[in-house]
């Protein structure tokens, strides 16, 4: 089965990253998603987080040069207008005067019943 989705390369490219990052033992799993894997989409995503790329967002075009503590707004309104676009439901939780959390909820077809967590501190 060929998956084609932006969502699904999205969160698999997040998944691998996760997992490269606490391990450093070979997993064939890694080469199985690896495989899977859109290099192009996935680059795309980086390139726009870190400003080298301008992106539409809200309907105006931008560049994202700000990544920081208390001016990183535009990578938010990035992740939930692009985690929107994936079909889910998006949260924004704001936890400060001067901070918010972007998630959102993707329920497994394997183990529905369990919760695991992917994520990214920008």
């Amino acid at each position: 089965m060929m998956m084609g989705s932006k969502r699904t390369w999205f969160l698999i490219a997040a998944l691998v990253a996760v997992h490269c990052s606490s391990s450093q033992v070979y997993d064939p799993f890694i080469d199985t998603l690896m495989n899977r894997l859109n290099t192009d989409t996935l680059v795309s995503y980086v390139r726009i987080l870190s400003g080298e790329d301008s992106v539409v967002i809200g309907g105006e075009k931008v560049l994202i040069e700000q990544r920081v503590f208390n001016t990183n707004d535009l990578a938010a309104e990035y992740l939930i207008q692009t985690l929107s676009q994936f079909g889910l439901e998006v949260h924004d939780q704001t936890y400060s005067p001067s901070g918010r959390n972007v998630y959102a909820i993707q329920t497994g077809t394997l183990f529905p019943e369990k919760q695991f967590i992917i994520c990214a501190h920008l």
